[in-house]
């Protein structure tokens, strides 16, 4: 398909949503990309503090439960509350497709890697709030949790989470050969001179996300 044509296209699906309706959203998706920053920002440097003293590089699990005192509780709350952001606007751009992907089959693909990368993002902000000790994590609950994991639905439902989260990290990849991402970019001297950086960006997140669906398979 040619970029006339994809752009026509997205104009089309585009025409039927009045960015009016959405305002509500707009600061959703601001809080959620700056709290989704500020975790790549804590999570690299605390590890990279932590290699650099002699150290091991820290997960986002026991880096969130290294920040302690009035400033870590605050940089933890910020984390949740933009992860939570995130997750939320994920999910308003795929259901009324605000970015423009389309009904058809790369269409669904981008729309339902975008739920799951949502999900994702809530899953770590419910983490941070653990952390914060906000969550409640009684013995029923985890009980409850170990029983159903040991069904063979359990099996296939955490496999099936695994494998399409997996896949999305698959589609980055593509979204990399393709070059598709810059369809919705706007041109300007670094997305027109810096595509090469822009590339390494996809491919490495592509990565990430098919890690962590490895590692929940």
């Amino acid at each position: 398909m040619s970029t006339n044509s994809v752009q026509s296209t997205r104009s089309e699906i585009l025409s039927h949503n009045d960015p009016d309706d959405f305002a509500w959203a707009v600061p959703i998706m601001r809080t959620g990309y700056a709290g989704r920053g500020l975790v790549y920002l804590v999570v690299a440097g605390l590890s990279l503090w932590s290699v650099v003293s002699g150290g091991q590089a820290e997960g986002t699990k026991s880096t969130l439960q290294s920040l302690d005192g009035a400033t870590g509780f605050a940089v933890i709350f910020a984390i949740a509350t933009g992860m939570f952001a995130y997750a939320i606007w994920r999910a308003v751009d795929s259901f009324w497709d605000l970015e423009a992907y389309g009904s058809g089959a790369k269409g669904i693909v981008a729309r339902f890697g975008m739920l799951v990368t949502g999900l994702i993002h809530g899953a770590i902000g419910a983490l941070a709030v653990t952390v914060l000790g906000v969550a409640s994590s009684g013995s029923s609950s985890k009980e409850l949790l170990n029983q159903f994991l040991q069904t063979t639905a359990g099996v296939w439902v955490v496999g099936g989470i695994g494998l399409a989260t997996m896949g999305t990290g698959f589609y980055y990849f593509y979204k990399t050969a393709s070059q598709s991402y810059r369809e919705h970019l706007e041109a300007n001297h670094f997305t027109l001179h810096w595509n090469p950086l822009l590339r390494i960006g996809v491919a490495a997140q592509g990565v990430v996300v098919l890690i962590i669906g490895g590692l929940i398979a």
